[in-house]
């Protein structure tokens, strides 16, 4: 019974990880593009 509980959590916190990376993933990806849009935006303005 208790190792069917400690499987259980490590479950949750495998989840929890997967689930963390991905929304940091978005957060990186998101500040990246914003990032290339500004330099751009910069190139655009010296011409």
């Amino acid at each position: 019974m208790k190792l069917q509980n400690n499987i259980i959590l490590t479950n949750k916190l495998k989840g929890l990880l997967i689930f963390m990376s991905f929304i940091l993933n978005i957060h990186s990806d998101r500040m990246k593009t914003r990032s290339t849009r500004e330099s751009r935006e910069a190139k655009h303005d010296d011409h």
